[in-house]
């Protein structure tokens, strides 16, 4: 009887915590959706650090340098290798955008991206900034809509990742990641003031750069919107996610994957939520229980642990459809959380990640530095 007692219990908490997380991304995506535009024109330069290319970097690249907010902006491809083979897109790309390409070796104490996003400050006109990743797109009014926010709600605009175009099992657990779990993370700063985001795409302009220490006060992060977003919330400043972007993924090899749920888990374990923290940690005890019921031999624990796994496949299928429009059971979701259990463990002892070909040494507060 105490198993059904103390197993009833569980069930519905567990059950409250994974409807408290639908209700959240679901109420959060909404508000996205529906932030109004600019009404006035200001110019901005769009500066995007490039590694490599894929099958999306040019349409990735087209988006960024048509967007509609009624003026012309700037958009700086910065490079670090004169070899990269995405500078002959970014030379042929016709946009209405003016165009700048720059090509600078990595700078000393900087990781990659940080160092192609630094000179690319270096090289802007404007005072308008936007940082978007090379792998990113959005749609025409991604400026209009961040401008409008740093008007009249925010000094720090981060936009909201939507995964998509998943080709293979791998792609699609890493789409897991973003559009359910980190999406949980960032999406109470869609409605109010928050104290992180994802730098996949952020807006701000000079004044609030300078504040938060200029691209050199995050040279080496291993999460910048995470740095941002506390350094911002430290010095008063409004920090809110807004417009959605979308990241585009085809393809991904298991490796590829793992480095990153490596990122992922280091930047969660350093990010210090408690509410977050105990969410997700009760999320995933289906697996130990399990675990236990095998050892045991104990059928209430079996049956629990199945009841469990429904619970987290309808909550997970639920997410995945409000969040592409495409509905389906996301049986993978289980893979995942099986694959970011033992990532979880293992960052105890190996806190090492591959980024943009490099290896780097990642320290609890989540800074970076190139395991030499």
């Amino acid at each position: 009887m105490m198993y059904w007692i103390i197993g009833g219990g569980f069930i519905i908490i567990n059950a409250f915590v994974l409807y408290l997380l639908y209700q959240r991304i679901n109420t959060s995506l909404d508000a996205s959706l529906n932030i109004p535009e600019i009404n006035k024109y200001k110019p901005i330069s769009i500066i995007k650090p490039v590694w490599g290319k894929d099958e999306f970097t040019e349409e990735n690249f087209k988006t960024w340098g048509n967007q509609k907010n009624g003026g012309i902006n700037e958009i700086i491809f910065s490079f670090q290798e004169e070899n990269d083979p995405a500078i002959e897109i970014a030379k042929n790309l016709k946009t209405q955008s003016k165009k700048k390409i720059i090509v600078n070796a990595i700078k000393e104490g900087f990781n990659g991206k940080m160092s192609n996003l630094y000179y690319g400050v270096q090289h802007a006109n404007n005072d308008i900034l936007i940082f978007s990743d090379s792998d990113t797109g959005t749609d025409a009014y991604f400026c209009g809509k961040s401008l409008y926010l740093l008007e009249n709600a925010a000094d720090i605009v981060f936009g909201l990742p939507i995964h998509c175009k998943t080709d293979n099992l791998w792609s699609r657990i890493f789409a897991n990641l973003y559009n359910i779990e980190i999406l949980g993370f960032l999406a109470p700063a869609i409605l109010k003031n928050g104290d992180t985001g994802i730098g996949l795409a952020v807006a701000m302009n000079r004044k609030t750069l300078k504040k938060i220490g200029g691209v050199e006060a995050f040279k080496n992060t291993l999460a910048d919107g995470r740095y941002i977003g506390r350094k911002a919330k430290d010095l008063g400043l409004r920090v809110k996610v807004g417009p959605q972007i979308y990241s585009p993924i085809g393809n991904m090899s298991y490796q590829l994957l793992m480095d990153k749920l490596t990122r992922a888990v280091l930047f969660e374990k350093s990010k210090e939520s408690l509410l977050d923290t105990i969410m997700y940690r009760i999320i995933y005890t289906y697996i130990g229980i399990f675990l236990a019921g095998i050892i045991m031999l104990n059928i209430p624990l079996f049956i629990l642990a199945t009841l469990s796994v429904l619970l987290r496949l309808i909550s997970a299928s639920m997410i995945w459809a409000k969040v592409t429009g495409k509905k389906r059971i996301l049986f993978e979701v289980l893979i995942f959380d099986l694959l970011i259990i033992y990532v979880y463990f293992k960052s105890f002892f190996h806190k090492k990640t591959n980024w943009g070909g490099i290896q780097y040494i990642v320290s609890e507060k989540g800074d970076m530095k190139v395991d030499k």
